[in-house]
C-alpha cells in the first residue's frame, strides 16, 4: 500500500459522513415511510450511521495492518 492510498484511506469517514449528514432528511423520510414511526426511523438510520463509520474504520485498519506485512 502506498502513501497515497493511506491517505485516501483517512479521508473515506469523513465523506461518508457527510454523505450520510446531507442526506439525512432523505434516508428519515424514506425510513419513517417504511416503518410507521419517526422515533423508530431515527433510531435505525442512527444505527445505521454508526455502523457505517465502524465499518470504513475497521477496512482502513485492515489496509494498514496488511500494508504492514
Amino acid at each position: 500500500m502506498t502513501t497515497r492510498d493511506h491517505e485516501h484511506t483517512a479521508s473515506e469517514t469523513p465523506e461518508i459522513a457527510a454523505v450520510l449528514v446531507e442526506n439525512h432528511r432523505a434516508f428519515l423520510g424514506f425510513l419513517e415511510r417504511r416503518v410507521g414511526s419517526r422515533a423508530i426511523a431515527e433510531d435505525i438510520l442512527q444505527d445505521a450511521f454508526v455502523r457505517s463509520i465502524d465499518k470504513v474504520g475497521s477496512i482502513s485498519r485492515r489496509r494498514r495492518s496488511s500494508a504492514s506485512v
